[in-house]
């Protein structure tokens, strides 16, 4: 033990020992290092003093949990390190293959921009001056994926680290076996309620870190898109907690059949008043797996128009061009009509109504703006731009210009340029754009004093 102490008195120094590097460390438990490693070094002094004080069987038996502990402790730190580090590591290649595909897709949409075609997957505008990318091109925050994997880690390890040196020491402490024995309520004791604390807090540990588990461990390498993913995660939290519930019961040793109530009042519930829950949910899974919108997507449901941000089991928030979120029961996704305006394609038309005064030129006006159109890179050449004389107006000739752009994102700004171009090529032209004009005609008599003047 003497000679124990000594090498971990060589290994635990400030200066040169394996803890050397964590001098200036944040971390309050390795700022107080001093503190735990001295008590380290002093335990094989305390054990051979209590051999040399006659109590040998019970040094030996102190070492050997000692030793023990130190084997559930090192292993559970040499685990951390190593998936932790295959954590940063992995976090890195996929951030790294991410910025290589984008830059890939903005050097192809750049190319099919010049060449006036539509490129497969551009990022929608979110509305006014906000762009919300597309499923396809959803970037994923690699810092809070990475976090989440190492909280879920060190949780995982610190818990089973716990739950080893619970096993190691419950022999040996009859207080550890006292928590099984008396009961506070009903059959449940006080390590029942220990466990039923370690099981709660491993579930809501798993429920708020698996996102990131998933997406660096297994989604990724399956090549999933963007809404199948948010499909699987969202399950897998569920169904952890679900098991967590199933663990909890088992645990405590909870007969099911003591539950038989809460089914039957259930299906009470479910004929009363709980339809439009289970509706709601029942069309949440549909909406995950069938895909009709995508988190992302720019749609129209009741009237209103916004992007997808949020889709949940049991509604999906809409986030509209005010910044306003409007929450929507999944239902209306389902047996509700809604328009998608980026489900298999961000191509988009824009319409420019523009009237000119009787007189003018018709096809002069037309080649105008069809030239306007065929002299903006943003504008696809397939479908090709079309000016059409559509009717004749109270006081002017009606035309509209139809054009289509790539993406919604450029439609602000085509809108501006384009009206700003026509008004400035008309004028350049000499064609007037004309504004409503009314003839007044007053019936009845008129009064005497303007008959005197």
């Amino acid at each position: 033990m003497i000679s124990l102490s000594l090498i971990l008195r060589s290994f635990a120094k400030v200066r040169g020992g394996i803890l050397a590097h964590f001098g200036k460390s944040g971390n309050l438990f390795l700022k107080m290092r001093r503190l735990w490693t001295t008590a380290i070094i002093l335990v094989p002094l305390g054990l051979a003093l209590l051999a040399g004080l006659g109590h040998f069987l019970t040094a030996v038996a102190l070492a050997y949990l000692l030793q023990k502990t130190a084997f559930v402790v090192f292993g559970g730190v040499f685990v951390y390190a190593f998936l932790t580090r295959w954590a940063i590591l992995k976090a890195r290649r996929l951030a790294l293959a991410e910025l290589i595909a984008q830059r890939e897709a903005r050097r192809a949409a750049q190319e099919a921009g010049r060449e006036g075609e539509a490129p497969e997957k551009v990022a929608p505008s979110a509305g006014e001056g906000t762009t919300v990318p597309l499923e396809e091109e959803e970037s994923v925050d690699w810092t809070m994926v990475g976090e989440q994997t190492r909280h879920l880690i060190r949780a995982v390890v610190t818990l089973l680290a716990v739950f080893g040196c619970w096993l190691a020491w419950s022999e040996a402490l009859p207080a550890l076996k006292y928590l099984d024995s008396g009961n506070l309520v009903g059959q449940i004791s006080v390590g029942d309620l220990i466990r039923l604390g370690l099981i709660g807090l491993i579930t809501w540990i798993l429920f708020q870190n698996l996102p990131g588990l998933l997406e660096l461990g297994f989604l990724r390498a399956l090549e999933l898109d963007a809404g199948v993913r948010n499909a699987v995660v969202t399950l897998c939290q569920y169904t952890v907690i679900a098991a967590g519930v199933a663990i909890a019961f088992q645990a405590v040793g909870l007969d099911w059949s003591m539950f038989g109530w809460i089914a039957a009042a259930l299906s009470v519930g479910l004929g009363f008043g709980l339809q439009e829950v289970v509706a709601n949910f029942v069309s949440g899974i549909i909406l995950l797996f069938e895909r009709p919108i995508r988190v992302g997507d720019i749609v129209t449901v009741g009237g209103v128009d916004g992007v997808v941000s949020r889709i949940r089991i049991r509604a999906t928030t809409i986030t509209n061009w005010d910044k306003k979120e409007f929450i929507v029961p999944n239902k209306e996704f389902i047996t509700g009509t809604i328009m998608n305006w980026t489900l298999s394609s961000t191509v988009t038309r824009l319409v420019f109504p523009v009237g000119i005064a009787y007189g003018s030129d018709v096809e002069r006006a037309r080649g105008i703006l069809l030239d306007i159109a065929h002299r903006q890179p943003e504008v696809l050449k397939e479908p090709a731009p079309a000016a059409v004389f559509e009717q004749f107006g109270d006081s002017s000739l009606n035309f509209s210009l139809r054009c289509f752009v790539s993406s919604t994102d450029q439609r602000l700004e085509m809108t501006h340029r384009i009206n700003a171009l026509i008004y400035e090529r008309f004028a350049e032209a000499g064609i007037t754009i004309p504004f409503p004009q009314r003839e007044v005609h007053f019936v009845g008599s008129v009064p005497e004093k303007e008959k005197d003047s």
